[in-house]
């Protein structure tokens, strides 16, 4: 059986992707949430952010991006 390049180190590059977008996820989730006055629980947000993060980073980045030219 061949190793892979990067020798045992293959499977902590993948939980260290999962990780960061676990926590990334939960921030952009909790933060496109305070727009709204809202807030839910943190495993909710972990779980949103896991499933919807492609979707949620890119739009909390943009809104503060918005925010601090002041348009949003």
């Amino acid at each position: 059986m061949r190793k892979n390049s990067y020798g045992n180190s293959g499977c902590s590059i993948y939980l260290f992707i999962l990780g960061l977008n676990l926590v990334l996820g939960t921030m952009s989730v909790n933060y496109i949430l305070s727009w709204f006055d809202k807030s839910i629980p943190l495993w909710g947000a972990c779980i949103i952010g896991l499933i919807g993060g492609e979707i949620t980073m890119p739009v909390a980045v943009i809104g503060l991006l918005l925010k601090c030219f002041g348009v949003f």
